[in-house]
């Protein structure tokens, strides 16, 4: 069983917080660190400590591509969970109401973590197919001060950020160096009409005889984000894993079945003109036991 998750560029709903768990006042955990913005090979990373000894938590934000969107890790020893998956609420005060979590639970290094997936500030979801999401302005972004976490189960807790303004707009010049390391300019790619998009589903992908049987065997899931770089023409010039969870089986699999299959239209500049682009996406690996 898998499922693959395409990224998006999506849009800013302004409202007002939305309390979870109203009926008991969240943990708040201020921030105990500066922000460190980390300039991967593959991603650009942001993160900080909240909180002290065992209940403190590190947050850390992950871009593999320009937009919005973005997966959040929680690291720290209150995440320990004999369930693969997360399942429970989110929040970061943009939003007329709580988003649900969509992620794994997993460890980093030896420490517990949670690993929250393809998320927006606003929580915002398209409610119509192939639609376009505004971008989120620098003003946006400064009005997100914390975010509350609500999982199944758990007492809530909030993360207190103070204004992301700077960390953020540190993350955007990440990004840029990132796409130039790619071998694009990231100027024309930000202007394009249209970017790469798939043809035929992405579902049809992959199948369930894909699952690698070693992994089968061992009960073992997986998440493997990946780029696409993409011709003129639409054809798949290469496939690049830009993070993966262990065995490597998956990462191998997921390459080799979007190079033979995955069927996409080009990206078209800001004349109008088919040009060379790159298509970012994960598959989540479930082995359904």
């Amino acid at each position: 069983m898998f499922r693959s998750i395409l990224s998006a560029v999506l849009v800013l709903v302004s409202g007002t917080a939305s309390a979870i768990g109203a009926e008991k006042p969240p943990e708040t955990l201020a921030r105990a660190t500066k922000w460190v913005v980390d300039y991967d090979r593959d991603a650009c990373h942001l993160a900080a400590q909240f909180g002290e000894g065992k209940k403190s938590v590190i947050a850390k934000f992950t871009r593999y591509q320009p937009g919005d969107q973005f997966d959040l890790a929680l690291i720290g020893d209150r995440f320990v969970s004999a369930d693969a998956e997360v399942a429970g609420k989110i929040d970061f005060g943009l939003s007329n109401k709580p988003v649900d979590l969509n992620g794994l639970n997993g460890t980093m290094g030896k420490t517990k973590a949670i690993f929250l997936r393809s998320l927006r500030f606003d929580g915002w979801e398209s409610s119509e197919k192939m639609e376009v999401a505004p971008t989120l302005t620098p003003e946006q972004e400064a009005r997100i001060t914390g975010v509350t976490v609500d999982l199944r189960g758990r007492p809530p807790f909030r993360i207190e950020f103070g204004s992301l303004a700077k960390p953020l707009a540190q993350m955007r010049l990440c990004m840029d160096n990132l796409v130039k390391s790619w071998g694009y300019d990231p100027v024309e790619q930000a202007g394009a009409l249209r970017p790469a998009s798939p043809i035929t589903s992405p579902g049809t992908w992959l199948s369930s005889s894909d699952y690698p049987m070693n992994a089968v065997m061992n009960g073992h899931n997986g998440l493997v984000q990946f780029r696409l770089d993409i011709d003129s023409e639409g054809k798949v010039l290469g496939c690049f894993i830009l993070s993966r969870t262990s065995p490597d089986d998956f990462a191998d699999t997921t390459c080799r079945a979007m190079t033979r299959r995955a069927r996409l239209q080009p990206a078209l500049d800001a004349q109008g003109r088919p040009m060379r682009s790159y298509f970012v996406s994960k598959v989540v690996w479930l082995t359904g036991r």
